[in-house]
């Protein structure tokens, strides 16, 4: 293996031992980084614990520098795996394939936090807490910040059509109002202070900081709201539609993560068998047992707000955890109406060997004082 490769594994293949140590160097520096953060305050300024604190914190930075370049230096697009490229174009691939790369969300984040090395932006350095989003021990089957970067990712043309829309009126305006005001607004003095002018007359409709003072200045403030009511509705529709799934995710692990134990699930729980719930309810208390309905579909609107519903596939092991089956007392298999009863059986068979396939498997039902009882309908 060739230093190149063995760099590539170490900071790009999480199935290698190299790739593990440096995750835990990693950390251990972001880590050690934050408590440099939190211990900073405090120190009064220029004492010698300051400038202790100030010279870790750079060592620091420069080693996550060292990070953050090695791992863009090492990325490999993907394109060059399926196609073969002549030299020129494989080189113009791998340059355009790590600035893509670079660009990504987490990327972002860690080339933001590496920016405070300059004295101008150590205010940055607060930025380097958003690298616990890393972790992936606290969302496990359904991380809700992997689903937001992935939404971005996925909606990537319709942002960058929005902040085009955004960055062409700023300019516009800022340059308009300028060449208008530059001789008679004594708060402009230069195109940045139009340019910040027409930025927050867009999204806030003006700080008050800077005013038009002319006619033809409050003509174009005038233009510029009401374009900016367009461009916050343009911003709305497009977060609105890349949000929803990554909500959804974030919906369906809210009952994994929570702490219900000996509960009822119900897999495969259908309008059809409202009388099972009638039944459930008359023998059980709901307030000391919950009862979970775990099934493909979203919640029906006529189920009572004392049920629980968790969406997912109950013949899927690695969906499951979301509805703790390990942690249950009882796991009750419903047959389908909606299918015929061969293949209904069929499907209540399989979910629960399922079922006893995930529970062998899982440490929580190894400590139980007794086994999950799976009552099936066939």
């Amino acid at each position: 293996m060739s230093a190149r490769d063995f760099l590539h594994a170490a900071f790009h293949d999480p199935r290698t031992h190299a790739y593990r140590v440096v995750e835990s160097v990693v950390w251990t520096l972001i880590i050690l980084s934050i408590a440099v953060l939190i211990a900073e305050p405090f120190f009064p300024d220029g004492s010698r614990g300051d400038q202790v604190l100030q010279r870790i914190d750079q060592v620091l930075l420069g080693l996550f520098a060292i990070e953050v370049s090695t791992r863009i230096l090492t990325y490999r697009p993907p394109e060059l795996e399926v196609f073969k490229k002549p030299p020129l174009g494989r080189l113009r691939t791998e340059v355009f394939g790590r600035i893509r790369f670079a660009l990504t969300p987490m990327m972002l984040i860690d080339i933001l936090t590496v920016l405070a090395l300059v004295p101008a932006l150590r205010g940055l350095r607060a930025l380097r807490l958003l690298r616990l989003l890393r972790t992936k021990r606290f969302f496990r089957y359904a991380n809700p910040f992997r689903g937001l970067m992935h939404a971005f990712e996925e909606d990537r043309l319709l942002f960058a059509f929005a902040f085009s829309v955004l960055g062409v009126e700023t300019i516009l305006g800022g340059i308009s109002l300028f060449l208008v005001e530059r001789s008679v607004n004594l708060d402009i003095d230069s195109v940045a202070d139009g340019l910040w002018w027409a930025l927050v007359t867009i999204t806030t409709v003006g700080f008050g900081d800077i005013t038009p003072v002319t006619t033809l200045g409050r003509v174009i403030g005038g233009v510029m709201m009401v374009g900016g009511l367009f461009t916050l509705a343009l911003f709305a529709g497009v977060i609105g539609h890349s949000l929803l799934h990554a909500v959804l995710s974030i919906r369906e692990e809210q009952f994994r993560m929570s702490g219900y134990v000996n509960h009822i699930v119900v897999c495969g729980y259908e309008m059809g068998s409202g009388m099972l719930l009638e039944v459930l309810s008359s023998e059980i208390d709901l307030e000391e047992q919950r009862i979970v309905l775990f099934g493909p579909y979203e919640r029906p609107r006529q189920l009572a707000p004392e049920f629980m519903w968790v969406q997912g596939d109950p013949t899927k092991e690695s969906e499951l955890d979301k509805a703790r089956i390990a942690h249950a007392s009882t796991v009750i298999v419903t047959g389908s109406r909606r299918v015929k009863p061969q293949q209904a059986d069929a499907t209540t068979i399989l979910t629960t060997f399922t079922i006893r396939s995930a529970l062998t498997k899982s440490p929580a039902a190894k400590n139980r004082k007794k086994p999950v009882r799976i009552i099936a309908e066939i």
